[in-house]
């Protein structure tokens, strides 16, 4: 054919251009804290912290632009930042990388640019793409923590098991407990909610000065149980008395006899609270 093997010799116009260097590129960056933003990579960088020219560990190879026209929900344009830290993302096979920064990020509607210069490839092969190395993102989203179904903030209390219980043996009940780091343990949300109605429910009417309300008295109501009358005021007293618990929205407690053991009858508690429904929660005594 004319002009060599083809058209215009070997490829249309000459020799094929050299295919492109193999690149590192930046996929993706977001603030996972107020002071810190997560940078992700198509591949793993190379990040000695020995610091030898290839290592990603250098904090002047990051830089963070704040957008001056981009106002946060605070009102305020975006906030200055600088890099403080870089720490690699455990888990991550090499490919992420935090950011961490000298001061906290505007909230939401505010903007930053972040960049990255002079990276490489764990295997020293690729170098970062500066078509690639850069990433605008949006400031912290501002959030509300949501609490669990079974906890209720400021509603706490040192562990001090009251009954019987799975993982608590008889020798501890009424002796305070430790949690896993050998401080006293902590009840809170249902735990501590059962734990005070059996103290309501235990305790002797007028045992406390300063709250003379307080307490049903059913240990005193022992071997009194044949009286029906009697039985029904303890019930109606206790309901009155859970029902003060803040969490409480309904209550029922009802007297109930053991399947087992004749002599021993239970007051059952169901409740339905903020934090969840106790059902049944049983508080004995003989008659």
């Amino acid at each position: 054919m004319s002009w060599g093997f083809g058209p215009w010799g070997v490829s249309p116009w000459g020799a094929a251009p050299p295919p492109a260097a193999p690149v590192l590129s930046l996929v993706l960056a977001e603030p996972i804290r107020e002071n810190c933003v997560r940078l992700t990579f198509d591949r793993a960088v190379y990040f000695s912290r020995w610091h030898d020219p290839p290592d990603a560990a250098f904090v002047d190879r990051y830089s963070i632009t704040a957008d001056p026209t981009a106002i946060g929900i605070d009102g305020n344009p975006s906030r200055p930042v600088a890099v403080a830290d870089v720490t690699r993302v455990a888990g991550a096979d090499g490919t992420q990388i935090d950011v961490w920064l000298d001061r906290a990020l505007s909230p939401t509607g505010s903007r930053y640019t972040i960049a990255v210069s002079n990276l490489k490839s764990s295997d020293l092969t690729r170098t970062i793409d500066p078509d690639a190395a850069s990433w605008t993102f949006s400031g912290v989203a501002a959030g509300l923590p949501v609490a669990g179904a079974d906890l209720t903030l400021g509603n706490r209390d040192f562990a001090n098991p009251q009954m019987p219980a799975v993982g608590v043996t008889a020798d501890q009940l009424g002796h305070f407990t430790v949690d896993d780091t050998g401080d006293y343990g902590i009840d809170q949300g249902l735990v501590s909610y059962k734990k005070r109605v059996f103290r309501r429910l235990t305790s002797r009417k007028g045992a406390f000065r300063h709250n003379p309300g307080y307490g049903v008295s059913i240990p005193q109501s022992a071997k009194k149980l044949a009286r029906a009358n009697l039985t029904d005021s303890i019930a109606a007293d206790a309901e009155d008395q859970v029902r003060q618990e803040p969490e409480t929205i309904s209550v029922s407690v009802v007297l109930s006899q053991s399947t087992e053991d004749p002599s021993l009858f239970f007051y059952k508690v169901t409740a339905r609270t903020t934090i969840g429904v106790v059902s049944d929660y049983a508080v004995p005594v003989p008659v």
